[in-house]
């Protein structure tokens, strides 16, 4: 397989696990929020929590699976993952908050659109280089 056939194969798996991904964290904050009535940033962490464990096991077993060595599960890959995460979440909340500071601009879901973009891009990165890593790189 070409290098830019497998990578674009395995962003487009990466991408489709982080919709999933947007979709759980969606579905349990609303269940927390809107039905068990808990406090939001609970229920904001919760979800966020919940999504990231979906996907870490999403990714382990089916975009990087080749990469993994068949794993299911290791605490340190899981913890790399979830750093990965929170960092790609920064990623994006800094391109949110430069394009808003910036620009000034009416539409504010493109401007979370670019930054969810970059937050992807830099996620899917260091997912390949640190924490799905193939043993013998």
């Amino acid at each position: 397989m070409t290098f830019l056939k497998k990578y674009t194969s395995l962003f487009l798996k990466f991408g489709l696990v982080g919709a999933l991904g947007t979709v759980i964290n969606l579905a349990v904050f609303w269940l927390l929020v809107e039905v068990l009535r808990i406090e939001p940033n609970i229920g904001s962490v919760a979800a966020f929590v919940t999504a990231l464990t979906a996907n870490y096991f999403l990714n382990q077993n089916w975009t990087f699976r080749e990469e993994a060595g068949g794993e299911l599960f290791t605490a340190g890959s899981y913890a790399r993952y979830a750093g990965v995460n929170l960092v790609g979440l920064a990623v994006n909340l800094i391109v949110l908050n430069a394009a808003i500071w910036l620009f000034h601009p009416q539409g504010l879901m493109l401007v979370q659109a670019a930054g969810i973009a970059a937050g992807t891009i830099f996620n899917f990165v260091l997912s390949k280089l640190f924490v799905f890593k193939a043993e013998q790189d």
